[in-house]
């Protein structure tokens, strides 16, 4: 399970008589790869202006130019097209970490390289084992639209109360995509579930209904 001392990022250590009360001088946060991911996630989708930051090679605050750290970025040390985020991180226990942010093949892709191998003798090891996960991730999967806006899909229909008709056609508010396995594209299935209760009438539309 994850471990949250502070939210800062920073060791207690680091914190000195900063840290929150209760907690030691020599805590500090513990979280896995797929933890990271989930904050990562989160942070894109509910701060999406986050990435007109990251993706700059250098910004300017407050009169100070401040270089990024992430040398996968375009003019970088060990850039690769695409990426556009989002966090370096060393500490002595994780060792050389990236928290990468990347478009590939039309998805929207987290990478976390934790404690990167060979970090001793390669100064650029944490973008290396990204860019091959990258390349694993190209090539072994892919992106289907399924559904596209406005469209139903297949017999999406749900039970209407005194309705004119006893059913509704659901259509999607969006483009929905499935990502799939290369080369296992026939295998997958989507299927729609209705709410298990009719909705009464008149449905306005943008109701949801499953």
């Amino acid at each position: 399970d994850a471990t949250v001392v502070n939210t800062t990022g920073l060791n207690n250590e680091t914190l000195g008589d900063n840290i929150y009360p209760g907690s030691k001088k020599d805590e500090e946060n513990k979280l896995s790869a797929y933890d990271v991911a989930i904050v990562a996630r989160n942070l894109i989708k509910k701060y999406p202006q986050v990435l007109e930051i990251t993706k700059k090679p250098s910004s300017t605050f407050a009169g100070m130019t401040i270089t990024s750290t992430n040398y996968m970025l375009e003019g970088m040390p060990a850039y690769r097209g695409g990426f556009d985020g989002l966090k370096t991180g060393t500490t002595d226990k994780a060792g050389e970490s990236f928290v990468g942010t990347t478009v590939e093949k039309g998805m929207r892709v987290i990478t976390v390289v934790l404690n990167a191998d060979h970090q001793d003798n390669n100064p650029y090891a944490r973008f290396t084992a990204t860019s091959s996960l990258m390349d694993y991730i190209s090539s072994t999967f892919t992106l289907r639209k399924i559904v596209q806006q406005g469209d139903a899909y297949q017999d999406s229909k749900a039970p209407v109360q005194d309705g004119k008709e006893d059913t509704v056609i659901a259509v999607a508010p969006e483009d929905i995509y499935l990502i799939e396995r290369v080369g296992n594209q026939s295998s997958q299935s989507v299927q729609f579930t209705p709410d298990s209760k009719a909705i009464p009438a008149p449905l306005e539309a943008g109701t949801v209904v499953g």
